[in-house]
């Protein structure tokens, strides 16, 4: 579960906080046997985690930068091959002398982890991973910490400087790759807490950011098949079952792969997927079938004759079951692009119920949908309000945060019409 991520010096962020942690003061009564989840909490921890967090604000407030954020933090601990110099994108409208800086803060199995990078466009400045607040290991311009990640045998302090040395700086000793990602990829077996941080950050968070739609549901497919530990089939069959809920009339979707000398069907979009391993490319084209008035199959080519809801909707779908069967956070841009409200509403449900969501998934998302914000759907610590200015760049607030600063909102059972009229900024203020 992710408690909190921190942004500095990064696209359009100056410094900004994405906040998950329930700050509504105690629990709600009889909290514990509510169908409604008001936070996640882990036996043995103190930290208490909201299961959603919906991000609003204007255009070009800098919403999907904090989701982005996210995603290069990822990439730079996923990829082996990364080089941080190509992940910097730093504000380009206020200047910022400082570098851009990531915090990741996140609960495993009962325990808080933190973990910070700080870079430049010539390499990597710091770095640390804290569990419980104690140094794993920490680098910086002053030395480094592998004290508690070191072994007598083979792998002491010293043996560990040589691994960063030699597998983490380029030829003139500029630092590109993150310590953690070199950690995770070649020395999985050194340190239990580091490795299980490493799998969070690399693999356990799913990014959902636009894209193309074509190629999303077949990795999206992959991972579910991993998660359910099931064939494709199954892992379709999943898919379906939850549109169908959602009120979308399909009876089932199909990931046909195509060898290189397969006839292209006419007004079929091909999806082609390389494989570095074998250096292959695989040809997929996705079918979905519907029942006509006569109850026979009718076989669709799903990109082109499905409409752009359902397209979208099997793809986010099939990330949020990743999420529920896993317990993984979900990270989606623009949850109700070309979704009805009702859609999102029931898609929230998912991870509010407590019957449903047993193993403590998160969703965050950004949205526009205004119809979500009423007490009855999120919490005051679940609605973030995004702002942009020109001095402190993108910023957020939640509406528990502003309660705290002493606007009175105990009474306010609907907020839509507030944020609407600019009560809580973040809207925008057209003048046509």
């Amino acid at each position: 579960m992710i408690s909190y991520v921190h942004v500095k010096n990064f696209r359009s962020i100056v410094d900004a906080t994405m906040d998950l942690r329930y700050d509504e003061g105690k629990a709600p009564n009889g909290y514990k046997k509510s169908p409604r989840l008001p936070f996640m909490k882990e036996e043995g921890c103190a930290e208490r985690l909201v299961p959603c967090l919906a991000l609003l604000g204007a255009n070009a407030n800098g919403k999907t930068n904090l989701l982005r954020a996210v995603s290069v933090l990822q990439m730079a601990i996923a990829n082996s091959r990364v080089d941080i110099r190509q992940l910097y994108d730093p504000n380009r409208i206020v200047t910022c002398p400082e570098p851009t800086e990531f915090a990741l803060g996140f609960v495993k199995d009962a325990t808080v982890f933190e973990y910070a990078l700080s870079y430049t466009g010539g390499g990597i400045l710091a770095e640390r991973l804290l569990r419980g607040g104690k140094v794993l290991f920490s680098l910086d311009e002053h030395g480094y910490d592998f004290k508690r990640i070191a072994t007598k045998k083979p792998y002491t302090a010293k043996t560990i400087e040589e691994i960063y040395k030699v597998e983490c700086c380029d030829g003139d000793g500029r630092w590109i790759r993150p310590f953690l990602n070199t950690l995770g990829h070649r020395y999985a077996g050194l340190n239990v807490e580091a490795t299980a941080a490493f799998g969070v950050i690399a693999k356990d968070i799913h990014v959902f950011i636009g894209g193309t739609e074509a190629n999303v549901l077949p990795v999206a497919v992959d991972q579910l098949c991993g998660v359910m530990g099931c064939d494709q089939k199954t892992a379709l069959a999943a898919i379906v079952e939850v549109i169908r809920k959602l009120d979308v009339e399909i009876k089932g979707i199909d990931i046909v792969e195509r060898d290189a000398t397969a006839t292209f069907p006419v007004n079929g979009v091909e999806i082609v997927r390389h494989n570095n391993l074998t250096m292959q490319d695989t040809r997929l084209f996705i079918n979905s079938s519907h029942e006509n008035d006569r109850k026979e199959r009718v076989v669709f080519d799903f990109m082109t004759q499905e409409s752009s809801g359902t397209i979208r909707l099997a793809s986010v779908v099939a990330y949020l079951l990743c999420a529920i069967h896993s317990g993984d956070p979900i990270i989606i841009d623009e949850l109700d692009r070309s979704l009805h409200p009702l859609l999102a509403r029931a898609i929230l449900s998912l991870f509010q119920q407590r019957a449903r969501n047993t193993k403590n998934a998160q969703l965050v998302f950004t949205t526009h949908c205004t119809d979500l914000l009423d007490d009855e759907i999120l919490r005051l610590s679940e609605i973030g309000i995004v702002i942009k200015n020109a001095k402190l760049g993108t910023k957020v607030k939640r509406l528990c945060d502003l309660r705290r600063d002493g606007e009175d909102i105990r009474n306010v059972s609907n907020f839509r019409r507030r944020y609407l009229d600019g009560f809580y900024s973040g809207v925008p203020y057209p003048a046509l």
